[in-house]
């Protein structure tokens, strides 16, 4: 039976996943996102929603990577999304610009 508190085994199980997966995770988060500072933020966001998820996370290793991957995966494609929307705003106020100061020539 483990006797340390939940949170100090929680940090520890945290720890021990970034130890163990950082690298991985970067490189699959890097696969969608192409770059480097997307791609630490959506290995940040992974680690934060696995670290709500700590209680929930499969024991055996196969299923524990799955799960991460997933994890990584998905936050890669919000950001790549979200980065896609934002793209495409600035394409559409740079259109309307260009279109207003044309009309006021």
């Amino acid at each position: 039976m483990d006797f340390r508190p939940k949170k100090k085994r929680e940090e520890q199980k945290l720890t021990g996943l970034y130890q163990n997966y950082n690298r991985k995770m970067y490189a699959w988060a890097y696969r969608i996102l192409k770059n480097d500072a997307d791609t630490q933020d959506a290995v940040q966001n992974a680690l934060i929603t696995l670290a709500g998820q700590l209680s929930d996370l499969p024991e055996d290793e196969e299923k524990l990577a799955a799960y991460i991957y997933i994890t990584v995966k998905n936050a890669a494609i919000d950001i790549y999304r979200k980065n896609g929307r934002d793209n495409k705003l600035f394409l559409v106020l740079r259109q309307n610009l260009e279109l207003y100061c044309q009309s006021n020539q």
